[in-house]
């Protein structure tokens, strides 16, 4: 299959390795890095069978996600350059006339991302602060994909977990997993206990009541996709200090979220082809 990997950052060099070595022919326009024989003119690369946008497609959602290309590329542009119903592979975007799967949204996909980015949480965390995390006090605000993982990886370096949720049955799912945890909207009121907060919350949590019960030189460390889970005006008027942590699995974790995203493109393609067997182990190379 000819595929063209449009934009990105350094996750788009991995997975065109993946690719090729799994026996595609892959084009490659707007990314930093790319390879001489495969980097191509933006037309060369409409012409492919399948396009694959970067997670995130856009930062904007006007353009895309391209900071190595030569040139903006507006989306409505790339839409009416693009031939009728040709299969994109978006994350976060649809483009009009176009048979989009935004495999962004996959399952599989949020569940292993959520691996480098509590991950890497956790070294900003480490850089960021003057103490251990042993024996810090941390709050996870939210345990979703990464509230759970980040919660486990905090314990496993002996913090002392709390965190919060909105359902009794995450506070169930909480406590089985030997944490203490709050209620997101009661957080004001002991959020001063903590040396550490993580937020995965993305809608503001984090007020200006919250951010001023604050313990001083606590660092938060928000998660959450734009805008973020804190008052950021608020926050800097007090002198919080906080750290919007955005797009970490392409920063700290390259070679893995290319993993990752190999992996849900090939169960994509398996499910697109009637009759074939998806397999068994897409992230040993296994892709249709």
């Amino acid at each position: 299959m000819k595929i063209a990997i449009l934009g990105g950052d350094a996750r788009q060099i991995f997975l065109y390795d993946r690719l090729t070595r799994a026996g595609h022919d892959v084009l490659l326009w707007g990314v930093a890095g790319a390879p001489e024989a495969a980097a191509v003119p933006l037309e060369t690369a409409l012409d492919a069978d399948l396009i694959l946008l970067p997670q995130p497609s856009s930062r904007d959602g006007k353009t895309l996600f391209a900071p190595a290309a030569e040139r903006e590329l507006p989306l409505d542009e790339l839409a009416k350059k693009l031939p009728p119903r040709r299969l994109v592979l978006t994350a976060g975007v649809r483009l009009p006339g176009c048979r989009c799967i935004d495999y962004g949204a996959r399952e599989e996909l949020a569940v292993l991302g959520a691996v480098p980015t509590a991950e890497a949480a956790i070294e900003i965390a480490m850089h960021e602060t003057k103490r251990t995390l042993w024996e810090a006090a941390a709050l996870v605000i939210g345990y979703g994909r990464i509230g759970r993982i980040l919660c486990d990886r905090l314990a496993g370096f002996g913090c002392r977990v709390t965190a919060t949720a909105r359902k009794p049955a995450d506070f169930a799912a909480i406590r089985a997993a030997g944490f203490e945890y709050r209620a997101t909207a009661d957080l004001a009121a002991d959020v001063d206990r903590y040396d550490l907060v993580f937020n995965t919350v993305p809608h503001t949590v984090l007020d200006r009541a919250a951010l001023e019960r604050l313990r001083p030189g606590a660092l938060v460390i928000d998660l959450a996709s734009m805008p973020g889970g804190v008052d950021a005006p608020a926050a800097k008027a007090l002198g919080v200090r906080v750290i919007h942590a955005l797009a970490l699995p392409g920063r700290y974790a390259p070679e893995t979220a290319a993993d990752a995203i190999f992996a849900t493109v090939c169960a994509i393609l398996a499910e697109q082809a009637p009759g074939s067997t998806p397999p068994h182990n897409a992230e040993n190379g296994g892709c249709l």
